[in-house]
């Protein structure tokens, strides 16, 4: 569900069809991973997006269904939500247990 997911968000196309012994499921994207000199600013940036849509989505997710839906470390998950509310792009609204997380941008 997860890849699915990430496959959707990013506008990259999952089509499925019936064959004779099951199915057969095709994955195709048109944007490859381009090497930055650190080499992970795309994949933050696309990753930040991930959460975001993700919050669209549902609105009450933790950073750690967060982290285990994108598969990356909890910490990891931090650092994007902090650097995403310095942004002003999320604000969290409620207490720690019955608040959600707005999205703003």
């Amino acid at each position: 569900m997860r890849y699915i997911l990430e496959f959707l968000i990013l506008g990259k196309s999952f089509e499925y069809r019936e064959i004779a012994n099951g199915f057969l499921a095709e994955l195709n994207y048109s944007i490859q991973k381009i090497s930055t000199k650190d080499g992970t600013k795309d994949q933050i940036e696309n990753r930040m997006v991930l959460i975001i849509e993700i919050l669209n989505e549902r609105r009450n997710s933790t950073i750690d269904d967060i982290s285990e839906l994108l598969n990356i470390p909890r910490r990891t998950v931090v650092r994007y939500f902090e650097k995403l509310k310095k942004d002003n792009r999320i604000k969290r609204t409620g207490g720690r247990k019955d608040g959600y997380w707005e999205v703003l941008s």
